[in-house]
């Protein structure tokens, strides 16, 4: 099955895509309209592609990581787990949802295998 959780900055749901030393979520509209209508791919016309948390419970934030922005609620994620500073960086402005997708996958292959510092 799927996880879905609502995003509590645009009210919106998101799904868990990925998860381990930090959590991938992915427009929940497009996937349940997927799910519903049994398509191998959506768009959806509200919210971003992509978003992070911490854990399974934490805040979610887009995955928009603008330098120097310490006000939005991607910039405060960014001051408050300085280990992601690498796989933030990387992602970046980027709206491309498959390469933030990779980029997460390869962060969490790379500290599962202690090629990288988790948090």
């Amino acid at each position: 099955g799927a996880l879905y959780r609502i995003e509590q900055h645009g009210f919106l749901p998101v799904r868990l895509m990925a998860q381990g030393p930090i959590y991938y979520w992915e427009n929940g509209f497009a996937h349940l309209h997927m799910q519903h209508d049994s398509l191998e791919a959506a768009t959806f016309g509200y919210g971003l592609p992509s978003y992070l948390s911490h854990d399974l419970h934490g805040e979610i934030v887009p995955a928009v990581f603008k330098p120097g922005d310490n006000r939005t609620p991607s910039g405060k994620f960014r001051q408050e787990w300085p280990a992601y500073a690498t796989l933030l960086e990387r992602i970046g402005e980027n709206a491309d949802m498959d390469r933030i997708r990779q980029e997460v996958v390869d962060y969490i292959v790379a500290v599962e295998e202690g090629r990288v510092q988790g948090p």
